[in-house]
């Protein structure tokens, strides 16, 4: 009756190394995929969207530095009047003068290795992650009049009522600059060189914010430990997940195997049930990226669309990924459970030499005659042990 329980309780502990190995080794093939900066590099130059983001940066930096300026401005110019005149070339033409998709590339692949850096535990790497000394430089400078040119340009014609505004115009809070391209050159040049005294004054902005920070964002110290404390507490449950198929291999062993032939067995049809649900696991894996599909062709927007982009860039690459690793493992495991099923045929045929002075038992620990040996399967108990 001891040995059916404990059979019984082998099989629970093999149906639940099944469960937890397979979800193990596809958690951390998209871990290591999901932590590798590698893979958000590759992505980002794959789909050529550092070209695509530069549209949406421009706007976080101008608003941000905007309300910075507040009421100490000489004049606010609204970024939705501008952003409202300007078709998504003309607006991609602005945003390529003051942002590079090179300047964008390199800082984002920066704050990746940063980021890397402090998941290794090297805290003094969070200094300066972005420099911004270029940016500030393209808004006082040549690029940003380019820039005013391209929006002044871009704008409709001015009315009778916006061409007075633009010749009494002084930059004073209370005033609204008329967003529209005038009907003379005197006009036009004032026009664009009051956009590029409002890039200017950004750039300004820029400066005197981060003058205490060499021209460059930062880590501060205590999210640069909290972010390497999070990637510690990771790494511990990735070595939990390991230790929990360990220990049920373990249970395994102690209750059902005997012998050679019953660890071949046993252990190597658990790896290989195992191997064939992770190889289940790859195919089904593949949904996010279908659906990341399906979300570019309903996008109904131009955000909307970029959005979904980014998100199918990195679907399909982080399932590329981690199915290659999530394969490699399944493959393994099928491979060491037909060994273990090649051992267990090893064992079942080969013959025993029974020293002397030995007992021979049941695998229930029953003591048989030398007469039925043969006919039975025995386990060899050394008396003295």
């Amino acid at each position: 009756m001891g040995r059916y329980i404990s059979r019984a309780f082998a099989v629970f502990f093999v149906l639940l190394f099944i469960l937890i190995a397979s979800l193990s080794a596809c958690t951390a093939a998209f871990r290591d995929t999901l932590i590798n900066v590698d893979t958000y590099k590759q992505v980002f130059v794959e789909q050529d969207l550092y070209e695509d983001i530069v549209p949406y940066v421009i706007p976080a930096i101008l608003r941000n530095s905007q309300e910075t300026i507040g009421e100490d401005a000489e004049f606010l110019i609204d970024l939705n009047d501008i952003a409202s005149v300007m078709t998504t070339e003309n607006w991609r033409a602005v945003s390529e003068e003051l942002i590079p998709a090179e300047w964008l590339q390199t800082q984002t692949e920066s704050v990746l290795d940063t980021l890397n850096q402090i998941s290794m535990g090297n805290l003094e790497q969070a200094g300066n992650i972005i420099d911004v000394t270029e940016v500030i430089e393209r808004l006082q400078g040549q690029e940003g009049r380019n820039a005013s040119k391209i929006i002044i340009a871009s704008a409709p014609d001015c009315n009778a009522r916006q061409v007075i505004q633009l010749r009494n115009f002084e930059g004073n809070p209370n005033e609204t600059f008329p967003l529209c391209n005038p009907p003379t050159q005197n006009l036009r040049n004032r026009a664009e060189a009051i956009i590029s005294q409002w890039f200017s004054q950004i750039g300004i902005v820029l400066n005197m914010e981060l003058r205490q920070q060499d021209n460059a964002l930062v880590i501060p110290e205590d999210y640069a430990r909290l972010i390497y404390n999070l990637f510690q507490l990771d790494s511990q449950l990735s070595l939990l997940l390991l230790l929990c198929p360990l220990t049920l291999i373990g249970f395994i062993m102690v209750l059902a195997v005997r012998n050679l032939t019953s660890f071949g067995r046993w252990i190597g049809w658990t790896f290989i049930i195992t191997g064939i649900i992770t190889l289940f696991l790859i195919f089904t894996s593949q949904v996010p990226v279908f659906e990341s599909f399906d979300d570019v062709v309903r996008a109904s927007s131009e955000i909307e669309r970029f959005e979904a982009q980014i998100y199918a860039g990195f679907a399909r690459s982080v399932y590329q990924d981690a199915s290659s690793t999530m394969l490699a493992l399944a493959g393994g495991l099928i491979a060491i459970g037909f060994l273990l099923l090649a051992v267990s045929l090893l064992g079942r045929s080969h013959n025993y030499i029974v020293p002397e002075g030995s007992v021979l038992v049941t695998p229930d620990g029953k003591v048989i005659s030398t007469a039925t040996q043969q006919a039975q399967k025995t386990v060899i108990l050394d008396k003295d042990s």
